[in-house]
């Protein structure tokens, strides 16, 4: 997917780098998401401007609050596929993550879709205000006010999508690109 004017994608501007300046931002990027809405029976694309600098940092703190599965004890055999995966020389009891605690299911799910708006409105490079006009800093007046607004979870996602792709070419290119085109 191509953040920018999508008639626009296949006119890159190319630029060869040759040094890099301390604090030049070279690698800054910024572009547009777009999401559609439909207002009385006709398709709008709504392009809301996005940017990429700091957002792999915050995804990378982020990612260090997500729930750690619990650990249980559990016999396994070692000629079974998970004995054999663990190369176990005997059978015994084993500790290992339950991916499938219902608790740790519910708060995964949790953080995930946390995860997302709060990358969804950090990667917004507009402002956010109240009704009276005041800005706001918050995340959660923020999540409140896209909500207010209308925002469905199909839009954010849409949004956490270009984001990812702002600083990506797009799938066709990057397999021409490495070599493994499939046309």
């Amino acid at each position: 997917m191509f953040c920018g004017d999508p008639m626009e994608k296949d006119k890159l501007k190319v630029e060869t780098v040759s040094a890099l300046l301390e604090g030049e931002r070279i690698f800054a990027s910024s572009g547009y998401a777009h999401v559609k809405v439909t207002r009385g029976g006709e398709e709008i694309m709504l392009r809301l401007p996005i940017k990429s600098n700091g957002v792999d940092e915050y995804m990378e703190k982020l990612a260090e609050l997500a729930p750690a599965p619990p650990v249980v004890q559990k016999m396994v055999k070692k000629d079974s596929d998970e004995g054999r995966a663990m190369g176990l020389a005997a059978d015994g009891p084993v500790q290992m993550f339950d991916l499938t605690d219902e608790a740790y299911m519910e708060k995964l799910k949790a953080h995930n879709q946390d995860f997302i708006w709060r990358v969804v409105i950090f990667a917004l490079a507009m402002e956010f205000k109240t009704k009276t006009g005041q800005p706001v800093d918050d995340f959660e007046t923020k999540k409140a006010i896209l909500k207010s607004n209308g925002i469905t979870w199909a839009h954010a996602t849409q949004i956490n999508a270009d984001v990812q792709q702002l600083t990506a070419f797009d799938r066709e290119r990057e397999d021409f690109l490495s070599g493994n085109a499939s046309g």
